[in-house]
């Protein structure tokens, strides 16, 4: 019975002896998997460390990103305070122009007056001296007397057809027109030469220094003696305007424009 007590136990010893080994391989196993695991854990935590640095990099890009926005919009804010404040004050300037304008025409307008209060028109002289001396308005009709005029018209006639017609020296001519128009002195003998800005009015006597032909038979252009240039004695559209005058016979009285026509109209 001891043998078999004997046998019985070794038999079960060899069954716990196995049962430990595949306990220890069991063990072994579980290790490997729990170093294996351990592995995988520092892994993962070291991937979270790097997606955590990631994103607290991104919060910082996300605030300074919000403090830039924050400093773009007071800027914007600044600009558009600045910009209505030139609004207004471009406004003011404007108002301030028109005033001025106002004022400078009203100046222009008031010195104009005040000029045409002091200084008299021509018409106006004239009709002063036409009151003071008594005299008649009339337009002055060259009558040539005696034969003694024919030799110098031929003479005249022949240096007209040449072109050049010359007057003595000292021909006072006078401008009457039967308008109220102004006479426009030009620069060349001819109605289509430049305009020198000068004029001659009603009324108003000069002497010639030369005279030219015009295109006309009964046209001539006179030199103005004082050297402004050059004015005609009749023009296409209207007739005669400029009347020669002797300085030693007749005085020079003023020409008195019809009833109502008391300033200078268009220039011829």
């Amino acid at each position: 019975p001891d043998s078999a007590e004997t046998e019985a136990l070794k038999t079960e010893l060899a069954a716990k002896e196995d049962e430990q080994d595949k306990l220890s391989e069991q063990m072994l196993a579980m290790q490997r998997e729990m170093e294996a695991l351990r592995k995988l854990l520092q892994e993962q935590q070291q991937e979270l460390a790097s997606s955590s640095q990631e994103l607290q990099q991104a919060f910082r890009q996300v605030e300074k990103l919000m403090k830039e926005r924050k400093s773009l919009k007071e800027q914007l804010e600044k600009l558009q305070e600045q910009m209505a404040k030139m609004e207004s004050l471009q406004e003011k300037l404007q108002q301030r122009l028109r005033a001025t304008e106002l004022e400078r025409d009203a100046i222009r307008q008031r010195l104009q007056a005040e000029a045409q209060l002091k200084k008299p028109h021509r018409i106006d002289e004239a009709e002063s001296a036409r009151l003071r001396t008594g005299g008649e308005f009339r337009p002055y009709e060259h009558k040539p007397t005696g034969p003694a005029a024919k030799p110098r018209r031929r003479r005249e006639g022949a240096k007209q057809r040449r072109g050049m017609a010359r007057g003595g020296t000292g021909d006072v001519w006078c401008f009457q027109p039967r308008s109220k128009a102004a006479l426009a002195i030009r620069v060349l003998p001819s109605l289509d030469a430049p305009r020198t800005g000068q004029k001659i009015l009603p009324g108003d006597a000069f002497k010639v220094s030369e005279q030219y032909k015009g295109p006309s038979r009964d046209m001539l252009f006179l030199k103005l003696a004082d050297g402004r240039g050059w004015a005609f004695n009749r023009s296409p559209d209207v007739g005669t305007l400029c009347v020669p005058r002797p300085a030693g016979k007749d005085p020079l009285a003023p020409y008195r424009l019809p009833e109502g026509n008391r300033m200078p109209g268009k220039i011829r």
